[in-house]
């Protein structure tokens, strides 16, 4: 996702969709609208937006219409719910329904601003905790072919270590630099998987002070 990934503005008030897409363009966020619960289903189904504000009530489709459609296909989406007809159960569906906010019309542009960086400062923190759980994934992971690693080259170090003495009984030079060769291999190889074991392992704490640090 994007650092500003685009809005959608959904209402079938024109006016209020090019007042929206003004007044949020001019600080630097790209804005589409829509003119019903229709066209902003396929506006998107047509690409990616971070953040959806849509009024309730709107012919053809209506805003929870719209939600269920974000909610079964756009899971990194994020709704701001605007209307004119408030009612404590309109609001409570409207969040059972997956909205961030609920703002009543008329609003004040401070009001939709606010809402609207929190929003940004919502999938901003959460496409961070993603990516620190897929680089712990990553780090489990690796830990676990490190282990499966470790096992077979102890095994190969040790005859390796084995043949070093006997061949160091037996006086023949070229075979004893070739399994001085082996051991030191070996333990080079044992050196970078202790180091990455190290390393996957600081990933993983970091990961999970980070994971604290957002609660």
């Amino acid at each position: 996702m994007a650092e500003r990934s685009k809005i959608l503005v959904i209402d079938d008030e024109k006016r209020m969709c090019d007042s929206i897409k003004v007044l949020l363009s001019n600080i630097g966020y790209e804005v589409d609208t829509a003119e019903n619960g229709r066209i902003g289903i396929e506006r998107l189904k047509a690409q990616e937006y971070g953040l959806v504000i849509t009024d309730l009530m709107m012919p053809e489709l209506d805003g929870f219409a719209v939600m269920k459609h974000i909610r079964e296909n756009c899971q990194n989406t994020l709704v701001i719910v605007i209307t004119g007809y408030a009612s404590v159960e309109s609001a409570v569906r409207a969040i059972r329904s997956g909205a961030y906010d609920y703002i009543l019309k008329p609003f004040d542009f401070e009001i939709i601003k606010i809402s609207v960086e929190r929003a940004w400062d919502k999938l901003k923190l959460e496409k961070e905790l993603e990516k620190t759980r897929k680089l712990a994934q990553v780090a489990e992971r690796a830990l676990a072919m490190n282990n499966e690693l470790n096992n077979p080259l102890s095994v190969a170090s040790g005859f390796a270590q084995l043949l070093q003495i006997r061949a160091e009984n037996s006086g023949d030079e070229v075979l004893k630099r070739q399994i001085d060769s082996i051991v030191k291999a070996s333990e080079s190889i044992h050196q970078m998987t202790t180091q990455f074991r190290r390393f996957a392992h600081t990933l993983l704490n970091e990961n999970a002070e980070h994971d604290l640090g957002m609660m």
